[in-house]
Protein backbone atom coordinates (compact mmCIF):
# COMPACT_ATOMS: atom_id res chain seq x y z
CA UNK A 1 0.00 0.00 0.00
CA UNK A 2 1.25 3.37 -1.05
CA UNK A 3 1.03 5.74 2.37
CA UNK A 4 2.79 8.73 3.96
CA UNK A 5 5.68 7.75 6.09
CA UNK A 6 6.29 11.11 7.83
CA UNK A 7 8.47 10.47 11.05
CA UNK A 8 7.77 7.02 10.76
CA UNK A 9 11.05 5.79 11.71
CA UNK A 10 12.29 8.91 13.43
CA UNK A 11 13.89 8.88 16.77
CA UNK A 12 16.19 7.12 19.07
CA UNK A 13 14.72 3.76 19.56
CA UNK A 14 15.48 2.47 15.91
CA UNK A 15 18.45 0.12 15.68
CA UNK A 16 19.70 -2.23 13.28
CA UNK A 17 18.03 -4.69 15.26
CA UNK A 18 14.55 -3.67 15.43
CA UNK A 19 14.12 -1.42 11.99
CA UNK A 20 13.20 -5.26 10.34
CA UNK A 21 10.36 -3.96 8.47
CA UNK A 22 8.10 -7.01 6.76
CA UNK A 23 6.40 -5.34 3.75
CA UNK A 24 7.74 -3.19 0.99
CA UNK A 25 8.50 0.62 1.85
CA UNK A 26 6.09 2.64 -0.89
CA UNK A 27 5.73 6.57 0.56
CA UNK A 28 4.17 9.78 -0.24
CA UNK A 29 5.85 11.44 2.06
CA UNK A 30 9.27 10.55 3.37
CA UNK A 31 9.93 13.79 5.01
CA UNK A 32 11.44 13.48 8.56
CA UNK A 33 11.49 9.84 7.80
CA UNK A 34 14.32 9.15 10.11
CA UNK A 35 15.02 11.94 11.58
CA UNK A 36 17.22 12.06 14.61
CA UNK A 37 17.63 8.00 14.19
CA UNK A 38 21.26 8.30 15.78
CA UNK A 39 21.26 4.62 16.29
CA UNK A 40 20.49 3.09 13.40
CA UNK A 41 23.81 3.39 11.84
CA UNK A 42 22.77 1.38 8.91
CA UNK A 43 23.55 1.23 4.63
CA UNK A 44 19.87 1.47 4.43
CA UNK A 45 20.00 -0.10 0.85
CA UNK A 46 22.33 -2.81 1.72
CA UNK A 47 20.07 -3.51 5.08
CA UNK A 48 16.72 -3.09 3.30
CA UNK A 49 17.97 -5.49 0.45
CA UNK A 50 18.95 -8.09 2.73
CA UNK A 51 15.53 -8.28 4.16
CA UNK A 52 14.13 -8.43 0.93
CA UNK A 53 12.19 -5.18 1.34
CA UNK A 54 12.10 -2.86 -1.29
CA UNK A 55 11.95 1.00 -0.64
CA UNK A 56 10.27 2.78 -3.73
CA UNK A 57 10.35 6.94 -3.63
CA UNK A 58 8.59 7.07 -6.78
CA UNK A 59 5.50 8.01 -5.00
CA UNK A 60 6.81 10.79 -2.67
CA UNK A 61 5.83 14.12 -2.98
CA UNK A 62 7.85 15.62 0.55
CA UNK A 63 11.17 15.08 1.15
CA UNK A 64 12.32 17.78 3.68
CA UNK A 65 14.83 16.51 6.00
CA UNK A 66 14.32 12.89 5.33
CA UNK A 67 17.56 11.74 7.06
CA UNK A 68 18.11 14.59 9.12
CA UNK A 69 20.24 13.97 12.05
CA UNK A 70 20.43 10.43 11.19
CA UNK A 71 22.88 7.93 11.21
CA UNK A 72 22.68 5.95 8.21
CA UNK A 73 25.28 5.87 5.92
CA UNK A 74 24.20 5.14 2.62
CA UNK A 75 20.90 4.85 0.23
CA UNK A 76 19.54 3.16 -2.69
CA UNK A 77 17.30 4.80 -5.53
CA UNK A 78 15.66 8.30 -4.63
CA UNK A 79 13.31 9.12 -7.43
CA UNK A 80 12.21 12.76 -6.89
CA UNK A 81 10.36 13.15 -9.88
CA UNK A 82 6.83 13.85 -8.12
CA UNK A 83 8.65 15.99 -5.76
CA UNK A 84 8.58 20.04 -7.28
CA UNK A 85 10.59 21.67 -3.76
CA UNK A 86 14.42 18.88 -2.64
CA UNK A 87 14.61 21.99 -0.34
CA UNK A 88 16.82 20.24 2.51
CA UNK A 89 16.04 17.04 1.20
CA UNK A 90 19.51 15.61 2.53
CA UNK A 91 20.22 18.53 5.12
CA UNK A 92 22.06 17.60 8.48
CA UNK A 93 22.95 13.75 7.38
CA UNK A 94 26.29 13.53 8.14
CA UNK A 95 26.91 10.12 8.01
CA UNK A 96 25.42 9.52 4.41
CA UNK A 97 28.22 8.53 2.45
CA UNK A 98 26.46 6.77 -0.84
CA UNK A 99 23.41 7.88 -2.89
CA UNK A 100 23.63 5.14 -5.13
CA UNK A 101 21.12 7.02 -7.47
CA UNK A 102 19.08 10.41 -7.14
CA UNK A 103 16.48 10.72 -9.97
CA UNK A 104 15.12 14.14 -11.28
CA UNK A 105 12.77 15.68 -13.65
CA UNK A 106 14.29 15.92 -16.80
CA UNK A 107 13.41 19.60 -17.28
CA UNK A 108 15.04 21.02 -14.30
CA UNK A 109 12.08 22.55 -12.74
CA UNK A 110 12.90 21.14 -9.69
CA UNK A 111 14.16 23.52 -6.60
CA UNK A 112 17.07 22.58 -4.43
CA UNK A 113 18.36 25.47 -1.68
CA UNK A 114 21.37 26.13 -0.14
CA UNK A 115 20.86 23.45 2.64
CA UNK A 116 19.68 20.51 -0.01
CA UNK A 117 23.15 19.02 1.03
CA UNK A 118 24.30 20.73 3.91
CA UNK A 119 26.32 19.31 6.60
CA UNK A 120 26.23 16.13 4.31
CA UNK A 121 30.24 15.82 5.99
CA UNK A 122 30.82 12.44 4.69
CA UNK A 123 29.23 12.38 1.50
CA UNK A 124 31.49 11.07 -1.45
CA UNK A 125 29.00 8.85 -3.68
CA UNK A 126 26.06 10.76 -5.82
CA UNK A 127 25.10 9.29 -9.00
CA UNK A 128 22.52 11.97 -10.74
CA UNK A 129 20.06 10.78 -13.64
CA UNK A 130 17.53 13.80 -14.88
CA UNK A 131 19.04 17.57 -14.96
CA UNK A 132 19.52 19.85 -12.16
CA UNK A 133 18.06 23.22 -12.91
CA UNK A 134 18.75 25.26 -9.49
CA UNK A 135 21.41 26.01 -7.69
CA UNK A 136 23.47 23.45 -5.72
CA UNK A 137 25.45 23.33 -3.14
CA UNK A 138 27.58 20.60 -1.88
CA UNK A 139 30.21 22.82 -0.03
CA UNK A 140 30.43 20.49 2.92
CA UNK A 141 30.73 17.25 1.13
CA UNK A 142 34.23 15.47 -0.04
CA UNK A 143 32.88 14.34 -3.06
CA UNK A 144 34.37 11.38 -5.21
CA UNK A 145 35.54 12.67 -9.18
CA UNK A 146 33.05 10.75 -10.35
CA UNK A 147 30.17 12.29 -8.15
CA UNK A 148 31.43 15.91 -9.19
CA UNK A 149 31.28 14.79 -12.80
CA UNK A 150 28.10 13.34 -12.64
CA UNK A 151 26.95 16.31 -10.77
CA UNK A 152 28.28 18.90 -13.54
CA UNK A 153 27.28 16.83 -16.05
CA UNK A 154 23.64 16.86 -14.85
CA UNK A 155 23.62 20.57 -15.08
CA UNK A 156 20.99 22.40 -17.49
CA UNK A 157 22.11 23.81 -20.43
CA UNK A 158 19.80 26.55 -20.74
CA UNK A 159 19.37 27.73 -16.73
CA UNK A 160 20.78 31.02 -16.39
CA UNK A 161 22.03 32.73 -12.99
CA UNK A 162 22.52 29.15 -11.05
CA UNK A 163 25.32 28.38 -9.38
CA UNK A 164 26.94 24.86 -8.09
CA UNK A 165 28.84 24.82 -4.95
CA UNK A 166 31.74 22.27 -4.79
CA UNK A 167 33.88 21.72 -1.42
CA UNK A 168 37.33 23.17 -2.68
CA UNK A 169 39.70 20.43 -1.46
CA UNK A 170 37.45 17.27 -2.80
CA UNK A 171 37.90 19.27 -6.43
CA UNK A 172 41.46 19.72 -6.06
CA UNK A 173 42.22 16.31 -4.58
CA UNK A 174 40.31 15.02 -7.57
CA UNK A 175 40.90 16.55 -10.79
CA UNK A 176 44.09 18.68 -12.09
CA UNK A 177 43.62 22.10 -13.19
CA UNK A 178 43.32 21.48 -17.00
CA UNK A 179 40.80 18.52 -16.24
CA UNK A 180 38.73 21.19 -14.11
CA UNK A 181 38.29 23.30 -16.62
CA UNK A 182 37.63 21.08 -18.99
CA UNK A 183 34.74 19.97 -16.85
CA UNK A 184 33.14 23.27 -16.08
CA UNK A 185 33.83 24.78 -19.40
CA UNK A 186 30.84 22.46 -20.70
CA UNK A 187 28.52 24.22 -18.73
CA UNK A 188 29.09 27.97 -19.22
CA UNK A 189 25.58 29.30 -18.71
CA UNK A 190 26.66 28.00 -14.87
CA UNK A 191 28.76 30.31 -12.10
CA UNK A 192 30.38 27.16 -10.64
CA UNK A 193 32.50 28.09 -7.33
CA UNK A 194 34.68 26.76 -4.57
CA UNK A 195 34.08 26.98 -1.09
Amino acid sequence: AVRGYQYMFAGTGWTPESFKPKHHICATSVSQMFMNATNLNIDLHEHLTALGVELNFSFASSFSEMLYGSAITGIGTVDTQKASSLGHIFRNAPALKNIRLLILKNDGSQVFNTQSFQDCLSLENIVIEGIIGHTINFQWSPLSKASIESVVTALSTTSTGETATFKKNAVEAAFTMDEWNALVAAKPNWTITLA
